[in-house]
């Protein structure tokens, strides 16, 4: 019970910090009366929560405020510097590399051709060395590692940092957390491409303190995911959501051998360029572009010019 009570009063700690960093992020500065109202923690709390902060170089004095009647408050703003967070979005071809502060803003960014063939343990060792790369030359000399942020293409699970599969690349349960973690010798949190697009929304986008709400994306594949009382829905087998691949023609014939034609496989971005590529009217929408330059933006540009021109098969 002792045991089971202390972890109790540890979660509530990190929990109650989670929320004091997003407040003070959330504002150019701030004072603990102000952390008191906007968080409805008790004064103790608060205080004990900023002295620790403080002491550890996340938060820092921005000078004083306004007074309301007493002595002007001390104002806080987070040290931006104080840390470095790292991030890759790993997509069905190209990983992309970031360095960040704590501000969230880019000091560094590279882009990883991701050799599939090779398989994941190739890819990941090209990874640890572009990550290292660039906290060698453009991370701060002080600044301390806070974690590595994965954004991973197919389903997984985030819990265990494992990349349950992904159709595109052609990986089963890779453990990209653990493997990374080991490597780089720092905490990996790792999600699911389209659930890191919700976050991100609900955080700084369109979603901003929306608590139901539906996010539907279309890329290579078509990923949703819907978020119910503010909590992001995985389900029990971490595939909710994926709904590329409701079964569009069970009759039909199977791609490639393997399954039934899905939903992806006819309405995807990738889908929908391959269908625009071989339809007359788009081609000579695109046609002034050079060699090579046809972008999946191009082709979905030409797809739509070519419905509103009327013409059947591009509508279709």
């Amino acid at each position: 019970m002792t045991d089971l009570r202390r972890t109790d009063r540890s979660r509530m700690r990190a929990l109650n910090t989670q929320l004091v960093v997003d407040r003070i992020r959330g504002a150019e500065a701030t004072s603990q009366a102000d952390l008191i109202q906007a968080t409805k923690l008790t004064t103790g709390t608060i205080v004990s929560i900023v002295r620790d902060l403080c002491r550890r170089g996340l938060v820092v004095r921005a000078g004083q405020g306004v007074s309301r009647g007493g002595r002007r408050p001390t104002l806080l703003r987070l040290n931006h510097s104080a840390a470095t967070v790292l991030c890759c979005q790993v997509g069905s071809d190209t990983a992309t590399v970031a360095v960040l502060d704590l501000g969230a803003e880019i000091l560094a960014r590279r882009d990883l051709t991701i050799e599939r063939e090779r398989g994941p343990e190739a890819f990941m060792a090209a990874l640890v060395t572009c990550l290292q790369d660039l906290l060698r030359t453009h991370a701060p000399v002080d600044s301390c590692i806070a974690g590595l942020g994965l954004s991973l293409h197919g389903a997984v699970d985030a819990h265990r940092g494992v990349m349950l599969f992904s159709e595109h690349l052609g990986w089963r349960d890779v453990p990209f957390g653990d493997q990374l973690q080991q490597a780089l010798g720092v905490p990996v949190f790792a999600e699911g491409e389209t659930r890191t697009m919700t976050l991100a929304e609900r955080r700084q986008g369109a979603a901003q303190g929306a608590q139901d709400f539906v996010l539907v994306e279309l890329d290579t594949g078509i990923g949703m995911v819907q978020v119910l009382e503010g909590k992001l829905c995985r389900g029990r087998h971490h595939l909710a959501g994926e709904l590329g691949f409701t079964v569009w023609d069970a009759a039909g014939p199977p791609t490639g051998g393997q399954r039934p034609r899905v939903l992806e496989d006819i309405a995807s971005l990738r889908a929908l360029c391959h269908q625009a590529e071989q339809l007359p009217e788009v081609v000579a929408a695109v046609a002034g572009q050079p060699p090579g330059g046809t972008t999946e933006a191009t082709w979905l540009q030409g797809l739509v010019s070519a419905s509103l021109a009327g013409h059947a098969a591009a509508r279709e």
